[in-house]
């Protein structure tokens, strides 16, 4: 199997598979991460991505515009 997507190697990431979608995530965070939503938002031509995962002791959120 190819690890590569472009120039990145991913063969440390874990694939989550849901739905139909697959996401590849750090390992560090799959085994700390006690849940994980992501957010996708279109308006006309601009495009939001937003993550939130919940992990013990807090709670982190990325947000990408």
């Amino acid at each position: 199997m190819d690890t590569y997507i472009g120039r990145r190697n991913t063969y440390r990431y874990r694939a989550v598979q849901h739905e139909g979608l697959e996401l590849l995530v750090a390992p560090q965070l799959a085994d700390q991460a006690r849940s994980l939503e992501i957010g996708l938002g279109r308006f006309l031509f601009w495009r939001r991505l937003d993550a939130q995962v919940e992990i013990p002791g807090g709670l982190a959120a990325l947000e990408r515009r």
